[in-house]
């Protein structure tokens, strides 16, 4: 069976009304275990709109996948910065040494949130890969296929350091 078929055999089986994951956010911030396999979880704002996620879609991860840049992947993450919590963004890649993601907004998002531009956050923790989303209603939105993804989180630099100065 192909991963896409898993991932709609899934979300078919889960009931949206129940809203409940198999793994609650405690699980996935103890370091003493490693959740694995598929996990579904609502999505809250506006930020991913440019990557036809919207406030209230269920996004489908793979926890024993994780985002490349180079693919514009998505990922479900620990942010470090603004007191974020979990949070799922695009995938930037390892800048400064850090793991970062970006919103996606769109213009209209960007108004109704009153923001002027969208951002980027470093991740304490990175959870897995955004393989699909879906409307409340169930319907697919879109389904990836990231079974080539890395089993381990990627820690090759996207930003050269050519011509910047030791401090």
């Amino acid at each position: 069976m192909t991963q896409n078929k898993e991932i709609n055999n899934i979300m078919k089986t889960f009931n949206i009304s129940d809203k409940k994951s198999p793994c609650t956010t405690e699980e996935l911030l103890d370091d003493s275990r490693k959740p694995s396999g598929l996990m579904i979880s609502t999505v809250s704002g506006r930020c991913m709109e440019k990557e036809n996620i919207f406030d209230g879609d269920y996004i489908m991860v793979d926890l024993d996948r994780f985002p490349l840049a180079e693919k514009g992947d998505i990922g479900l993450f620990y942010a470090k910065d603004f007191n974020m919590g979990v949070a799922v963004k695009k995938y930037m890649g390892v800048i400064f040494g850090f793991q970062y993601f970006s919103t996606c907004y769109t213009q209209e998002g960007l108004k109704a949130e009153g923001r002027t531009m969208g951002y980027m956050v470093s991740a304490k923790k990175i959870f897995g890969v955004v393989c699909a989303c879906y409307a409340p209603d169930g319907t697919p939105r879109w389904v990836r296929d990231v079974s080539d993804r890395p089993s381990e989180i990627p820690q090759r630099r996207i930003v050269r350091y050519d011509n910047i100065a030791e401090l």
